[in-house]
């Protein structure tokens, strides 16, 4: 089964990822509200008028405290939450996605860092984990994203001509793949896990179509699915027919 690594992140990796999202940011804009939830002090100190030399500065400055807060105890503490259920979790995921998960992902790392955004890297593969999350709330996390990582595997298998870029914001087989988080995590093998609600992006379950809300049309094509592979074709020509409705 694959290997979950945990690591400490650099801190000029996550000053270089959140500054992007502060450089010129309005209040209202929705990671700059997010940054600035975990990181009250921030709003104080950073404006729209600001460089990016002088955002960059300030949190380097700022974060350099919490980052330090990062031991080995913090990292241990996800650790042995997440190995508890490790082998169960991926071998569900073998069973979802009716495939042998692929060699590139026998190791996935945790970037344990400051940056409470949590973005992930389909390359390596990787993601970010904020060191203050709750344990509970991290599993979840972990599954979320985990998630993506075995979709877009099978996604390639499905799709053998995608385009890389396509796996990213604001492409359209994107948008999927946040979707599909949702009915996934309804599938009875993941019910012992934990159980949710409302797990894709809130603005998805404001869409209708043809007076029927999206995100109960794709739960319904999941269940009804005769494989995952029926699934994700059905639900990509679902969503390309709709895109303009969806997108809007």
């Amino acid at each position: 089964m694959p290997k979950v690594i945990f690591r400490k992140n650099e801190l000029n990796a996550t000053v270089d990822f959140l500054v992007e999202f502060l450089v010129g940011a309005k209040e209202a804009d929705f990671w700059a509200k997010t940054i600035y939830s975990y990181y009250p002090v921030l709003k104080e100190k950073i404006n729209s008028n600001m460089s990016k030399d002088e955002v960059s500065n300030i949190l380097t400055n700022f974060l350099s405290y919490h980052h330090d807060q990062i031991d080995d105890k913090v990292i241990a503490k996800f650790k042995n939450a997440w190995d508890e259920i490790n082998d169960d979790f991926f071998s569900a995921m073998e069973e979802i996605f009716e495939m042998d998960l692929p060699d590139n992902l026998n190791e996935i790392y945790v970037n344990v860092n400051t940056n409470v955004m949590c973005p992930r890297d389909l390359s390596i593969p990787s993601f970010d984990l904020f060191y203050l999350f709750d344990v509970n709330a991290v599993i979840e996390i972990f599954m979320h994203e985990i998630v993506h990582l075995v979709y877009f595997e099978k996604w390639k298998q499905i799709f053998p001509n995608y385009d890389r870029e396509s796996f990213e914001a604001p492409h359209i087989i994107w948008r999927l793949s946040e979707m599909m988080i949702d009915p996934i995590f309804g599938d009875d093998l993941l019910i012992p896990f934990f159980k949710v609600n409302s797990m894709s992006y809130e603005e998805f379950y404001n869409i209708w179509i043809n007076g029927q809300n999206l995100m109960a049309i794709l739960c319904k094509m999941y269940y009804e699915k005769e494989s995952i592979e029926d699934f994700m074709k059905s639900a990509y020509d679902f969503v390309l027919k709709y895109q303009g409705q969806i997108e809007d």
